[in-house]
């Protein structure tokens, strides 16, 4: 399997950066856990890094965590030393109580959101970013797939903290390059310069505004 192009070696060491100095995870496990029952099985597609599955498995869910990336896949057993990660694309995907998919999936797209139910024996527990109009927001379209495939769900909206240490204005160039795109580097209270953060002289201030979907599968479609 060919590995996916998003994870480099430098894209993960600013991920796990950000990571270490931040309660992100943990906090959208919190927003997670209600949805779950302790007995249900749980797959995390598009796991990445593998921080929120593995906070969800030490907090006593049952969940295994695949992602096509076989560079973060590997990063994530050797961080936790767990063995829920596998290289494995979303289209290999075993069948699950429910599939998790933050960040990942692109369900307006009404090809991937079949083939998720297919998976989902229960629910699907979906997490977008709105992107604050730095990316297309999806959000809508996904809403309106739903309602016009006549499928239950429930969402509401999640506001959290990531924010990005960085070590100089090169390296706040290239993180903004590398995740948004030249535009906008320099873009007016995208880093606040006095505030430090650890060893990290400067901090990327990234408030993550998203959508949680709770898609329920009533029956075989």
């Amino acid at each position: 399997m060919p590995d996916i192009a998003w994870w480099d070696d430098q894209k993960i060491e600013w991920y796990e950066r950000a990571a270490s100095l931040s309660s992100f995870h943990s906090l959208l496990s919190d927003a997670i856990l209600p949805y779950i029952k302790k007995e249900e099985s749980i797959v995390e597609a598009g796991c990445g890094l593998g921080h929120l599955s593995s906070i969800l498995s030490d907090r006593g869910c049952s969940i295994e965590a695949i992602d096509s990336s076989k560079l973060a896949v590997d990063r994530a057993k050797e961080r936790t030393g767990k063995r829920i990660f596998h290289h494995m694309d979303f289209y290999s995907c075993p069948e699950c109580d429910i599939l998790l998919m933050v960040f990942f999936g692109r369900l307006h797209i009404r090809e991937n959101l079949l083939h998720a139910l297919k998976i989902a024996r229960k629910r699907i527990i979906y997490i977008t970013n709105l992107h604050r109009g730095r990316r297309e927001d999806h959000t809508s379209r996904l809403e309106m797939l739903l309602e016009e495939s006549d499928i239950d769900y429930s969402s509401f909206s999640l506001s959290l903290s990531f924010d990005q240490p960085l070590i100089d204005n090169a390296d706040y160039e290239a993180f903004i390059k590398a995740t948004y795109g030249d535009k906008y580097i320099n873009r007016d209270g995208f880093m606040n310069a006095e505030k430090r953060c650890g060893d990290y002289p400067l901090l990327y201030e990234n408030k993550k505004e998203m959508m949680l979907f709770i898609i329920d599968k009533r029956e075989e479609r």
